[in-house]
């Protein structure tokens, strides 16, 4: 999967069947090759889509299994999402911006609200974030690995602590 989002690749109707069926062996590999298999995903390009393909082929489950739960777990307006939408649209975001923080793309240039705020409160820090995110913690990790993995599960506590009041407002305390 992180080989295919690199290079563009589609994976043919008989190698899904065999990934889906290959999915349970997984966990026969060691935690550290799986860590750093994760670790990489987060580094390439298409993170979420990526991570649809590790639900698709029913991996989801034994790399990132925590993220399972945010399936379908609402929230209230202003969000129109559920966590697990919400998770993936973070790392798309992230992906945005630091490719405009470390690779130089304007971020003026991106017609969106959002960008355009950032680029209003970040231009005097850019140069100090690109050089940041360019930084390796080992020959393993990036800091942006480690961004884009803290966005996916940042409503991972969210699944346990859902309450909807009597006006039917979701909340999460705590």
């Amino acid at each position: 999967i992180r080989l295919a989002a690199a290079l563009d690749f589609r994976f043919h109707p008989q190698t899904r069947i065999l990934m889906q069926q290959a999915s349970s062996l997984i966990p026969r590999s060691s935690p550290e090759r799986l860590r750093d298999e994760c670790f990489r995903l987060l580094d390439g390009p298409q993170v979420a889509k990526s991570i649809l393909a590790l639900d698709f082929f029913d991996a989801l489950q034994h790399l990132l299994p925590e993220l399972i739960n945010l399936k379908e777990v609402d929230q209230s307006p202003p969000h129109h999402k559920d966590l697990w939408h919400r998770s993936l649209q973070t790392v798309n975001c992230l992906s945005e911006l630091i490719i405009s923080l470390t690779y130089g793309t304007e971020l003026h240039l991106i017609n969106n609200k959002f960008h355009a705020s950032l680029t209003r409160n970040l231009n005097g820090f850019i140069e100090k974030l690109r050089e940041h995110f360019m930084t390796s913690l080992n020959s393993e990790r990036s800091l942006i690995s480690l961004l884009k993995f803290a966005g996916l599960y940042h409503d991972i506590g969210k699944t346990n602590t859902k309450e909807v009041d009597e006006d039917g407002k979701i909340h999460f305390y705590g």
